[in-house]
């Protein structure tokens, strides 16, 4: 047991000086952490607080001072800026932007004047809303005859039916009723069977008071 206990001493302790060995000195790591490469400072930088005030000249001396400072990007903040998305936001932008090549920094922008994402600062029309599909069922058994109205508004999408079975809604039966409608009434003569007529609307939705960007309307 003490030969064992030995040789597990001896491997530790030659496991540890080999690694104290290769261990980069404090010089070498402050001159790797200066010398960053290209790729690796693209991915350090502050956020530029971009208040819409500054002159040119004051603006491209902040950018020259974040590559001064070994930044390889930096970020421009929107949040108080006092006229964004309007011409002076990207008048800004552009002289920030011709700064940052000529500095050689990557420049990114915030989508947002606030958090979260996607409210464009309350800017968003309600048709370009953010929306929820809704669906409503009705059972019927054929033969026999639908009729229903209410099947109109901006909201209403489409109307099909489907005939039921053990292992619900059979795929191939599925009718497209949406062309039958007149007048926002619908008058279907239901085929045998069990069938379900379903009703898809929408509405749109907003996070508190404001409306939020929808990607698939836009």
């Amino acid at each position: 047991m003490r030969t064992i206990s030995t040789v597990l001493l001896l491997c530790g302790l030659g496991i540890f000086l080999a690694g104290a060995e290769t261990e980069p000195s404090w010089d070498t790591l402050e001159r790797q952490f200066r010398q960053l490469p290209p790729e690796a400072r693209r991915l350090l930088g502050p956020l530029f607080w971009l208040h819409g005030d500054e002159s040119p000249e004051r603006l491209q001396m902040y950018v020259e001072k974040v590559a001064e400072g070994g930044n390889g990007c930096f970020t421009t903040e929107s949040r108080p800026h006092k006229d964004w998305l309007g011409e002076g936001w990207y008048h800004d932008l552009g002289i920030c932007l011709a700064a940052a090549k000529k500095n050689g920094l990557k420049m990114w922008i915030f989508d947002e004047k606030w958090w979260p994402s996607g409210e464009v600062a309350g800017k968003v029309p309600q048709q370009y809303g953010s929306k929820r599909l809704l669906a409503t069922a009705t059972n019927i058994t054929g033969p026999a005859r639908f009729s229903a109205a209410n099947f109109e508004g901006t909201n209403f999408i489409a109307v099909v039916s489907g005939r039921e079975t053990a292992d619900g809604i059979d795929g191939a039966s599925l009718v497209d009723l949406t062309k039958d409608i007149r007048n926002g009434s619908l008058e279907w003569n239901v085929p045998d069977g069990n069938w379900k007529i379903i009703k898809f609307t929408y509405t749109v939705q907003k996070a508190g008071s404001r409306y939020l960007v929808d990607g698939a309307s836009a």
